[in-house]
């Protein structure tokens, strides 16, 4: 294995979008931009906490996002090649990439969805809002209209 791709999907955000919005969408330009705010502060806690020797594998962390259903969610990538077998000091045993990609990704899973859901939810909310004003039905026949003065 040449490197390390870390696929995280976030099942509960496409699935929110599908009941909020009645079909699949895509992130806006807003959500997007806080799904990529968070997975900033998880590579970061990735390289703050990763082994160093030459700091080339700690470097090499990057990520790729997916904002379009399905799969909405991103990568955690390390194209540096013994990437995979980096471990803590000393320690030859579980690589370091099994451990901290989840203890990151928790960190901050509670607060990236939050406020993902908020996002989502206030902006179906204007959708609606823009179609009800969008569509204005006609008076039922026979009733009057209030009458404008000019």
């Amino acid at each position: 294995m040449a490197g390390i791709i870390f696929p995280i999907r976030l099942q509960s955000i496409d699935a929110l979008i599908g009941v909020a919005h009645g079909r699949p969408r895509s992130l806006t330009a807003a959500e997007t931009a806080t799904l990529r705010d968070y997975v900033d502060l998880i590579i970061e806690d990735i390289q703050d906490r990763w082994p160093v020797d030459t700091g080339t594998s700690r470097d090499g962390w990057q990520y790729e996002l997916y904002n379009h259903p399905p799969g909405i969610g991103f990568d955690l990538i390390n194209e540096v090649e013994y990437s995979p077998y980096v471990s803590a000091a000393g320690d030859r045993g579980q690589p370091a990439y099994e451990i901290l990609i989840p203890w990151a990704v928790g960190r901050h899973a509670p607060a990236m969805r939050a406020e993902l859901i908020r996002q989502i939810n206030a902006e179906e909310q204007r959708r609606r809002d823009r179609e009800a004003r969008a569509v204005r039905l006609p008076p039922p026949p026979g009733t009057l209209r209030p009458r404008v003065r000019r």
